[in-house]
């Protein structure tokens, strides 16, 4: 299931979107409770991605913040390709 899918799926189990499952590029390959759940461990997945995520940026900033011999520059782009990557997990 591709991420595409699974948040079509999500959104049409919704009462608050549009979606339709039949609208589905894999309509009819498999039983939609089976693809609700696909759908839903790649949600749980990814939101412990953007926490771990998170947490590590958190961790940085407190070294940084307690240690002065981090260099400023090499810490920003750290943080930088931390937030670039939670950015594409929030959309």
């Amino acid at each position: 299931m591709t991420d595409k899918i699974a948040l079509h799926c999500m959104k049409a189990y919704s009462e608050y979107h549009n979606e339709m499952c039949e609208e589905c590029p894999i309509y009819g390959e498999t039983g939609t409770d089976h693809c609700f759940e696909d759908a839903l461990e790649m949600t749980i997945k990814a939101l412990k991605q953007y926490g771990a995520l998170q947490e590590i940026r958190q961790e940085i900033e407190h070294l940084y913040k307690n240690n002065q011999h981090f260099d400023i520059l090499t810490i920003m782009n750290v943080l930088s390709i931390i937030d670039k990557h939670i950015k594409e997990i929030e959309g």
